[in-house]
């Protein structure tokens, strides 16, 4: 089974990121080649091994010995190119394979998957439409995410009555639910019809991935306590995103709950704290985080999340104890947060001991980098070393997003370093004046 991009399309609108697309294109690619794989007895493949390992093992035999492959094997390859984002690779190999057989659905719906990783929109979607022509379905899903990615409403519109006709396609069905939602205004008529019949156990167990989207189209046609049954069925929290991180959704289910508490019973509580904190509210969010806890103890990373709201409400002593709690039980993803309330604290010589964990999550964490450079600047004497290490290695983006930019500006002017402060400074005015 596809996994349609409609919810690439929606992660887009707001990132307007081809990177982050040309990733998602990549891990659909690799869902794929799990899937065909398996369906092949001659491709040997171990399911404890990692599948991007197994891609690029897959490569390195097909670079070594391109004239041996032919039929089959090229679609495999394509498959691995794919799966490790050389979707220009993909596209050639994809293009070989059919010269001798030009009317493959599936190698045909791949190919214009490479081109549309590529924001190569016309050759994606003549792709797609020749794959359908085979009544092929999930290039027809395909087909609709990128006419709902590049905003084509007419093709949209002309394309809508066509998918009803294949809702029992899990790919076209998947597509018109996330499309229903995510369209401005949401289609409440087109959720009725899509969710027809459809009961919860077979939201969450045939259509997981879309499930969130079910929630979020029973609770936009009034019916909230139907949208909360799916929520706690499907019991995955980062299935709330949905809600929590819609700015509009998330504070009429704050509303909700506080209107009516006892909806929310099977709810996990920990999304309703999350909730709180967005809205900053953390007063509000912390007696729910502790009520989990007292029924999961050991969960690291809502230790972490208590502690992050003693911070907001200047608990430090609390806020540290939680974040050590965290670390305890091996969530190690707050140790800028503990950093963070040391030095707010005083307690530099902690921080100290931190250092060589912080310095080696700076690349992978950019508010490790604001951590580093408020200690480097506040210890005594100034860590003059560390703070030009850790600008130096940082972008500019990262920079001008710390809170302490302006302390950046003075100190890097401090140590000689005008032309990144000059060029730091220019971008903040541009910023400043584009808000």
């Amino acid at each position: 089974m596809f996994l349609v991009l409609f919810s690439v399309a929606h992660t887009l609108a707001a990132s307007e990121s081809q990177d982050a697309y040309s990733n998602l294109t990549r891990d659909h690619f690799k869902s794929q080649l799990v899937l065909v794989q398996k369906d092949d007895p001659s491709q040997s493949f171990d399911p404890a091994t990692n599948i991007t390992e197994y891609a690029f093992s897959f490569i390195r035999k097909y670079e070594s010995a391109p004239e041996k492959y032919s039929g089959r094997a090229l679609l495999f390859t394509a498959l691995a190119y794919g799966s490790v984002g050389r979707l220009e690779s993909a596209g050639t190999v994809l293009n070989k394979f059919l010269q001798k057989n030009p009317e493959d659905p599936l190698a045909l719906t791949l190919l214009g998957l490479s081109y549309e990783g590529r924001a190569m929109f016309p050759d994606a979607t003549r792709n797609y439409k020749r794959a359908w022509d085979k009544q092929y379905a999930p290039a027809l899903a395909l087909l609709g995410a990128c006419y709902f990615r590049t905003k084509a409403t007419n093709e949209i519109n002309a394309l809508l009555p066509v998918m009803i006709k294949h809702l029992d396609d899990v790919d076209v069905r998947i597509g018109l639910v996330m499309y229903s939602q995510l369209a401005e205004p949401p289609n409440p008529e087109l959720f009725r019809r899509v969710s027809e019949g459809v009961s919860d156990d077979k939201i969450v167990t045939a259509y997981e991935l879309v499930a969130p989207y079910y929630a979020l189209g029973f609770w936009n046609v009034g019916e909230r306590e139907r949208a909360l049954r799916i929520m706690a069925l499907l019991n995955k929290r980062d299935a709330y995103g949905v809600f929590k991180y819609s700015p509009t959704k998330r504070k009429e289910v704050l509303a909700a709950f506080e209107a009516n508490p006892s909806l929310f019973t099977n709810i996990d509580l920990t999304f309703l704290g999350a909730c709180y904190m967005l809205e900053d509210q953390p007063a509000k969010a912390k007696p729910l985080y502790i009520k989990y806890l007292q029924i999961k103890p050991n969960d690291g990373p809502i230790w972490c999340n208590l502690g992050f709201a003693n911070q907001k409400l200047s608990n430090y002593e609390e806020a540290i104890s939680d974040h050590r709690k965290a670390l305890s039980l091996g969530y190690s993803d707050g140790i800028r947060l503990l950093a963070g309330c040391y030095i707010v604290t005083g307690a530099l010589d902690k921080v100290r001991e931190m250092l060589p964990d912080l310095i080696a999550r700076q690349n992978a964490d950019p508010d490790v980098v604001g951590v580093l450079i408020a200690y480097s600047i506040v210890t005594r004497p100034v860590d003059k070393a560390l703070f030009l290490s850790t600008v130096k290695a940082a972008t500019d983006d990262t920079l001008i997003d710390d809170d302490n930019i302006e302390k950046i500006i003075e100190h890097l002017e401090m140590f000689g370093e005008k032309e990144r402060a000059a060029i730091l400074r220019a971008k903040v005015k541009q910023r400043r004046e584009t808000l």
